[in-house]
């Protein structure tokens, strides 16, 4: 999939400051190296989420999958309590998009179902499932999402 998409407000312009910082690089880890897929794990989280949609709730930083040629990328989710998310991509070379929807937490699986994007190439909506998994780090909350490429950690903000 590629995600090649522009910013839509200043909003998304002040992240991307603040996600790719002064230097122009987003520490990315690789899905499958280096703090991404857990030992032993291929695509699921050690543990399960038995989390629910207030646990969630909040702003969770961490590495985007940019696309071939887009560079390196940050994610923001932002889920609420009402089962309502958004998550912006930002990229170093292509930019950020939007997408928007509601999610459903099933035992160790987070459900969803994306109702609107702003990307301008591939404004498709899509329903969708990630493994995932809350921790704590150094007394700091941590979402770990799982897909078939590997693992990512986000951390709230």
């Amino acid at each position: 999939m590629v995600h090649r998409r522009m910013f839509r407000s200043a909003a998304m312009a002040v992240l991307a400051a603040m996600l790719v910082g002064a230097c122009g690089a987003v520490d990315t880890p690789a899905p499958n190296g280096g703090g991404g897929v857990p030992p032993g794990g291929g695509g699921a989280p050690p543990g399960g989420g038995g989390a629910t949609s207030a646990q969630l709730a909040g702003v969770w930083l961490g590495p985007g999958k940019a696309a071939p040629g887009c560079g390196t990328s940050s994610d923001a989710f932002s889920f609420n309590a009402d089962g309502t998310y958004t998550v912006q991509e930002l990229s170093t070379s292509c930019g950020g998009f939007t997408d928007a929807g509601r999610f459903d937490i099933q035992g160790s699986t987070i459900e969803f179902h994306q109702t609107s994007s702003t990307a301008v190439e591939l404004p498709q909506t899509l329903d969708y499932s990630t493994n995932f998994e809350l921790t704590e780090v150094g007394g700091q909350a941590k979402l770990t999402l799982c897909d078939a490429t590997g693992c990512s950690d986000y951390f709230r903000q």
